[in-house]
């Protein structure tokens, strides 16, 4: 294809200010101590400089907007969507470069970069922890199959890391879902998409608008979202 022909699509990083909540506060039942505002501050420090959470979070949406690609590649083939092999594209997004990450996160640095982000997250993950051992059971929104699972901490109880574990995976499923739902990837061709993931080369990709939709993204943790990086 012709250099002249190339077209240059941007994308946009989402701004701290239209971001007026990003985890939801669906606060337990009352039986369930309410963490300190120093316990929320720690965790949220735990949180921001362990890097793992962030990275699922990441992984989840580049697994989102990969699975808007798929659906265009499903559209294009029409009556060949069989030969997609989803195996081989599970692989492609396991083994994402760490620049393909790293680009992903500049999207939300300026979201990253508040303490907000880090306290709201921090209390939401110890609200469902602390739910869970009042009742005895997993909090129902942290039960989602086959979501991506976070490292376990070895500093805890092998009990303690596994119910953490679950919990944090809940919750970076539920923010890159969150986030995905304020993309807009309507403009962009399958090979913008794989230039985003760092499938394909990013000659082509500046990092600038307009991915992100002009919506404020409030909250995160309503229902059941679906990864799928597009509204209908």
């Amino acid at each position: 294809m012709p250099k002249s022909s190339v077209r240059r699509q941007t994308v946009k990083p989402l701004q701290a200010g239209d971001c007026a909540e990003v985890v939801a506060f669906c606060p337990p039942p009352a039986i369930a101590p309410q963490p300190t505002k120093e316990q929320v501050q720690d965790y949220g420090q735990k949180l921001r400089s362990g890097k793992s959470f962030l990275n699922l979070v990441l992984v989840n949406v580049a697994t989102g907007i990969n699975q808007h690609r798929l659906r265009q590649m499903r559209s294009k083939l029409k009556g060949d969507a069989d030969v997609i092999n989803l195996y081989s594209e599970t692989e492609k997004i396991g083994a994402l470069q760490k620049q393909a990450i790293a680009r992903l996160e500049k999207l939300f640095k300026a979201v990253l970069k508040t303490e907000a982000f880090w306290e709201q997250t921090a209390s939401w993950i110890l609200m469902r922890l602390a739910q869970w051992e009042a009742e005895g059971r997993m909090p129902a929104d942290c039960s989602i199959p086959g979501v991506l699972s976070v490292e376990i901490d070895p500093l805890l109880s092998e009990e303690a890391a596994w119910q953490e574990s679950i919990v944090l995976s809940a919750c970076a499923f539920y923010t890159a879902s969150e986030w995905l739902s304020h993309l807009d990837l309507s403009g962009f061709s399958i090979e913008d998409v794989e230039k985003l993931l760092g499938i394909r080369s990013i000659d082509a990709l500046a990092i600038e608008p307009p991915l992100f939709q002009g919506r404020e993204i409030e909250r995160v943790a309503t229902g059941y979202p679906i990864l799928t990086g597009h509204k209908h």
